[in-house]
């Protein structure tokens, strides 16, 4: 769908959430970093159960160096 679709952004988001987030700012970080793709992510509070969510670990530029959907025990918050 994508490749035959002409638009120049696609926002790809989670089914099972509800969102308040203004996603220009979003496009204007995306464009702004020349990426191929945009990873909006929160860090959780201390204790917080990231088994719930996908998890990532970044590197220094911020770069995904790991991704884990919804593990049993997690490694990242």
């Amino acid at each position: 769908f994508l490749k035959k679709c002409h638009e120049p952004y696609v926002i790809i988001t989670s089914g099972d959430a509800v969102y308040k987030m203004d996603y220009n700012d979003v496009l204007e970080y995306h464009i702004k970093k020349k990426a191929d793709i945009t990873v909006v992510c929160k860090e959780l509070a201390p204790g917080e159960d990231a088994t719930r969510f996908g998890t990532i670990k970044m590197d220094d530029s911020m770069r995904i160096q790991e991704f884990e959907e919804k593990p049993m025990v997690a490694n990242s918050n």
